[in-house]
Formats: C-alpha cells, sequence, structure tokens
C-alpha cells in the first residue's frame, strides 16, 4: 500500500494505491488522525488499485467518517473500481461512507456539506439576544415568587397570630379551672388539644422567614 496527500479545492486528497487489508489499516488510520490532529477534516480518500474491502476496513472507515462529521468534517471515498463499490454498497443500505466515482463530483459533495454546516452554525449576535431573552425570563420569574413568597408568609403570620390568642384564651381558662378545682371530665382531652394547638403554632413559627437586621 502507497500513500500520497494532496490538496484540492481545499479537500485533503489522500490518495492510496494497492490493497487496503486488516495489516496496513493501522497505518491508514494512523494517516487520517493526524490529519485531524492538524485541523484537517475534509479528507477525500481515493483507492487506487484496492479492489474488494474487507468487512472489518469498511466498519473502520465508516467510524473515521463518524470522527470527521463530530470535527464538522467528512471522510468520503473515491475510486471506480466496480468490484470495490459492490463490496462497500453491499455492506450496508444506505452506504455506511460516502463513494464517488469522480474527482468532480465528490470535491461539489464537500463544497455543499460545508455550506450546510456552517449554515447550521447560530450566528453569536443571535445567541448573545436569546441569553439577554433568558435573563429577562428568569428575573420576571424570580420577582414573581418573591411575590408568591410574601402572600404565603402574611397567611402564616395571621394564622400564627390567631392561634396565639386561641392557646392563651384556653391557657387562661385552664389556670382558672385548676384554681378552683373544677377539672372537667375530658381534662385528657383538653390537654391534649392544647398540645396540638402548641405544636401548630411551633410549626408555623417554623416557616416564617426571619426578618433580616438592618
Amino acid at each position: 500500500m502507497k500513500v500520497s496527500l494532496g490538496l484540492q479545492d481545499g479537500v485533503n486528497v489522500l490518495r492510496v494505491e494497492g490493497p487496503v487489508d486488516a495489516r496496513n489499516l493501522n497505518v491508514l488510520k494512523a494517516g487520517i488522525t493526524k490529519l485531524f490532529r492538524d485541523g484537517k477534516n475534509q479528507i477525500l480518500l481515493q483507492l487506487e488499485g484496492t479492489g474488494k474491502l474487507e468487512s472489518d476496513v469498511i466498519r473502520e472507515i465508516a467510524v473515521l467518517d463518524l470522527f470527521a462529521r463530530e470535527l464538522s468534517g467528512r471522510l468520503a471515498l473515491l475510486c471506480g473500481d466496480e468490484e470495490l463499490k459492490k463490496s462497500i454498497a453491499s455492506f450496508a443500505k444506505p452506504p455506511v461512507v460516502s463513494l464517488f466515482s469522480d474527482q468532480a463530483t465528490a470535491l461539489a459533495y464537500f463544497k455543499t456539506a460545508s455550506s450546510a454546516a456552517a449554515e447550521e452554525e447560530e450566528d453569536p449576535k443571535d445567541l448573545k439576544q436569546k441569553l439577554q431573552a433568558k435573563d429577562k425570563e428568569l428575573e420576571a420569574l424570580r420577582a414573581q415568587i418573591k411575590l408568591v413568597d410574601a402572600a404565603e408568609t402574611q397567611k402564616l403570620r395571621a394564622a400564627n397570630v390567631e392561634l396565639q390568642g386561641q392557646v392563651k384564651e384556653l391557657e387562661e381558662k385552664l389556670s382558672r379551672m385548676l384554681k378552683e378545682r373544677r377539672i372537667p371530665a375530658d381534662a385528657d382531652a383538653y390537654m391534649a388539644k392544647l398540645a396540638e394547638f402548641e405544636a401548630t403554632i411551633k410549626d408555623l413559627t417554623g416557616k416564617i422567614p426571619v426578618a433580616a437586621k438592618k
């Protein structure tokens, strides 16, 4: 296997002459990986005299194409060998990697793919405007939460005051009964009710935010 690199219309043309099998596939993968590291992610793999590709080789080439796409690039095959085309076509449908018979069509494919990727990228100004809109939504939500918290706090305070008044009244009534030795028959239930009121007040008091000290 002989490998050489050229550049055509911004596309890196990696020319491979001779069979590509599992033994020399690692050499090819190393060369393509180096191109990725160098920022060259538009790669046209030109195969000449390769013959039929083994399934493992086709699979590895497809994986390399996926890596290229993750880097906003592409990897495609260029060959005129009918046996090679059949081996790729029979491996999976649709083909796992783009395959072209002439260089002009292959280069046009890369140009179209690059234009589509550029259109998909959002304008930084649009992103900034979206972020500003989200910030406004967040501030509005925070303000709404504050209003809800304030209203809920007022309700809790009002309920607390009312319950404190009821407990005080019950305590005074119980105190008078004890002094007069007039303990009602349902004294246990009465004391339980008083304890329930006190527990409710304690629970409500814990829910009321403490006012910040100035």
